[in-house]
């Protein structure tokens, strides 16, 4: 791309009649006329600093908000989407809001019960909240639906731990460590 611009910028400096002159070019078909030197080159990098000024402003001011914020307009407008309930579960998660989170995550599981994720984040979300019984439940289903995801392996592991059932954590623990 620099060298693109750089010939392109030596083509456009042939067509002056002072290179064309240094060159031993005669011919003035196609020669444009003289610019105003430094003072155009001048304004022309003030108009290209400008619009650089103008776009960044705008990206600075049109920021929406928070990420939570973004979300709980999101879900404003789709609250039929289990992805993004799953998000939504996840970032309360992340926050120590245990309670919303679980009612993000079962609203999740309700709308798809198949997705890896949504089990997954109700599961975790269980597992905060006391009820191990119930994270294995989800947990157990997300390992399945997706095997391959490490975290939900772990996840199942500490479940099964809280309830000292040792040898499922075991093997549990063990296809984490594995998948790791």
């Amino acid at each position: 791309t620099l060298l693109h611009f750089y010939y392109d910028g030596f083509i456009w400096k042939v067509r002056e009649r002072k290179t064309q002159h240094n060159l031993g070019i005669d011919s003035q078909v196609g020669a444009a006329p003289e610019k105003s030197g430094a003072i155009g080159h001048a304004l022309r990098c003030a108009v290209a600093v400008g619009i650089i000024g103008v776009l960044l402003w705008a990206e600075g001011a049109g920021t929406v908000g928070s990420q939570e914020q973004q979300l709980a307009r999101l879900a404003e407008l789709t609250p039929d989407l289990p992805e993004l309930q799953v998000r939504m579960g996840q970032h309360n998660l992340a926050e120590g809001e245990v309670g919303a989170a679980l009612d993000w995550a079962q609203k999740a599981v309700e709308l798809r019960p198949r997705s890896h994720e949504a089990q997954a984040t109700a599961g975790l979300a269980w597992l905060h909240s006391g009820e191990f019984a119930r994270a294995v439940e989800h947990l157990q289903i997300a390992t399945e639906l997706a095997p391959g995801q490490w975290e939900n392996h772990f996840d199942l592991a500490q479940a099964h731990a809280r309830l000292d059932q040792w040898s499922q954590a075991d093997s549990a623990f063990a296809a984490a460590a594995d998948l790791q």
